[in-house]
Order: C-alpha cells, then sequence, then structure tokens
C-alpha cells in the first residue's frame, strides 16, 4: 500500500472542498450522497479508498475559478493561477499514486469509478486533454465492469441503486460532450432507464436537470456521431434541419433549478446548435438563399445573441462556477 504525503489533504482544504461542491456542483453533479460523504470524511485517515475518493474530489474543487480556503477565522485564502493549477497537479498525482498502490482494477467499486471521474474533471481543468479522456474512459470501463450500462443490473431497493444510474449518465453526456469536441468514438450509448426524482425537493431538482441535459445529448445520436467522425456527406440538410429543431425544443422557457444549472443546460444547447450547423457546413448543406434559418451562413450570429441573451440574464458566479467548460464553449460559439 502506497504511503500518503503528510499535510497534503488539511482538514480545512478537505472541508471547504466538500462544502464548495454540495454547495455548487451538486446539481449538476449529483452522484455524492451527503450522509455518505460524512462518513467517508471520518474514514479518510484509515481508508485508502475514503483519502483517494477526497483526493480526487479536492483536485476538482481546487481548480474552480471562485473556490478559496476558508480558515478558522473565515478569511478566504487565495491564491495566483498558476499555485492553484500546482496545488491541483499534486492532488492528482497523490491520489493517483496511492490509488495504484491497491487492486482496484481487478475489483472496482463504485467508488473508483467516482475517483476516476473526478480526476478526469481535475485534468479538464488543467487543460490536459489526452489525460482527461483517459481517465474518463477509464472510469467508463470501471462503471461497464460493475455493470452500469446493463439495466440488468439494477435491483429494487438497491440502496446505491440511484447513484448508479445517476452516475452513468453522467458519465454518458460527458463521454459525448468530450468525443463532439475531439471527434472521439463512443462507448456508452442509452441502455439504460432514467434516474427518478425524490421526494427531497434539492434532491429532484438536480435529477430533473440531469434528465433534461440527457435529453439533449440523447439528440446527438450514435448516427450523428457516426457521420460526424467519417463520412459527413451522407447528411441531408432535412435531417441536419430537424436536428436542429428537436434541440431547439429540447428545454422549457422555464426552468425551475439554480442558476448554474441553467447555465449549463442552456449553454450546453447553444453549443450542441453550433455543432450540427458545423455539420452542416462540412456537408454543404448551407445557402445564403435558404427560408430555413438553421440552413444559414448567418445562424451562429443567432446563436451568439441567444448567448449573450442568457448570460446577460443569469449571474456571473452562475457562469464562473463551470469554469474553463463553459468558457471553451462561449469560445467555439464564437469563432
Amino acid at each position: 500500500m502506497s504511503t500518503r504525503t503528510p499535510g497534503l489533504l488539511p482538514a480545512d482544504t478537505i472541508q471547504s472542498c466538500v462544502s464548495y461542491f454540495f454547495e455548487n456542483f451538486y446539481p449538476t453533479y449529483p452522484i455524492l450522497d451527503q450522509g455518505r460523504m460524512e462518513q467517508t470524511l471520518k474514514d479518510v485517515d484509515t481508508k485508502t479508498e475514503a483519502y483517494c475518493l477526497v483526493g480526487s474530489l479536492c483536485s476538482f474543487v481546487v481548480i474552480q475559478p471562485d473556490f478559496h480556503v476558508q480558515t478558522a477565522g473565515d478569511r478566504p485564502r487565495t491564491s495566483s493561477v498558476r499555485r492553484v493549477s500546482a496545488q491541483c497537479l499534486r492532488l492528482v498525482e497523490e491520489t493517483l499514486r496511492v490509488w495504484n498502490g491497491y487492486d482496484h482494477k481487478d475489483s472496482p467499486t463504485l467508488t473508483d469509478v467516482l475517483i476516476a471521474f473526478f480526476l478526469s474533471a481535475a485534468y479538464f481543468g488543467l487543460e490536459k486533454a489526452n489525460a482527461a479522456w483517459i481517465h474518463l474512459r477509464e472510469a467508463i470501463t470501471l462503471a461497464q465492469l460493475l455493470g452500469l450500462h446493463d439495466e440488468g443490473t439494477y435491483k429494487r431497493g438497491d440502496v446505491d441503486g440511484d447513484i448508479r444510474r445517476r452516475l452513468f449518465w453522467l458519465l454518458y453526456v460527458s463521454e459525448r460532450g468530450y468525443a463532439l469536441h475531439k471527434h472521439r468514438p463512443l462507448a456508452l450509448h442509452a441502455t439504460i432507464e432514467y434516474p427518478v426524482p425524490t421526494e427531497d425537493s434539492t434532491d429532484a431538482i438536480a435529477i430533473t436537470g440531469l434528465i433534461c441535459l440527457c435529453n439533449l445529448f440523447r439528440i446527438i445520436d450514435d448516427t450523428f456521431s457516426r457521420v460526424w467522425n467519417t463520412a459527413r456527406s451522407e447528411c441531408s440538410s432535412i435531417w441536419l434541419s430537424n436536428l436542429q429543431r428537436q434541440l431547439e425544443e429540447a428545454l422549457p422557457k422555464e426552468l425551475n433549478c439554480p442558476e448554474a444549472q441553467e447555465a449549463d443546460l442552456r449553454i450546453s444547447q447553444q453549443w450542441l446548435k453550433i455543432v450540427v450547423w458545423q455539420m452542416s457546413t462540412a456537408s454543404g448543406c448551407l445557402s445564403s438563399t435558404s427560408t430555413d434559418a438553421f440552413m444559414s451562413f448567418t445562424y451562429p450570429i443567432d446563436v451568439s445573441k441567444e448567448i449573450f441573451a442568457i448570460t446577460s440574464r443569469l449571474s456571473p458566479q452562475a457562469i464562473e462556477v463551470h469554469g474553463i467548460g463553459l468558457v471553451r464553449i462561449r469560445f467555439m460559439i464564437a469563432r
């Protein structure tokens, strides 16, 4: 078993990271149970799996632009971008070293899937795209070994069933977003049912938002992915216009969710519109005389106006909490 680096994860850093996650990211990533996380924090000094989960979660959180550690006097400690990146990388390397010190590959657990996912998210924040993809795929492979893609593995009354479903669909969305951006093949498909919202109002809002996000990315189906990565000449303007129309109608006008979750949904919707428009461009389906706005050369201007309206209506904090991810999406749309 690998030894831990003393002082790398002090208690105030851990508590600040966990609090930040549940206050800011839980609506978008409803994959941790707060009660269980409290037990994990108690086990962090004695159980390797708990230490690695906390390390991976902290590595993901510390890279966020508006994160700071709350000290005992409740005064935030801020750091430069370079120092934050170095801290994130140290946490990632520590987590990987300790995690690889026990046999998680041959006998994976749900916690191992979470560790790989948070490491992927941390690498994405560090702008290490290939490492992010590798660990996302590791999370997907571990999830498949556990049968998260197989509806038959979900038993009524299974205490982990809800988290397993949520994690599967979050991996599904994450893989499709990354695969579209980098032209990668897909490993996950829509093979299980959606999670069911619970009676807890906060949890219900988070699950409803996750389902909305899944519905967006399911429009960009396996057929689209295959054509996107290979022969775009197979497209027809009717098919592409229909995809745009589905994306346009995928989200309700009013979303009953926190601003940060709405930002994720609305901007992801606009980005997917641009992806389909790029496919239309590559397929030669656009026309300067088209009466279909989706098939015009100026359609990105309409999308940019929508982005401006969204970001003007939402608070800066709702955008900033998503860090580099939404910044990149906005940049790609602007191009």
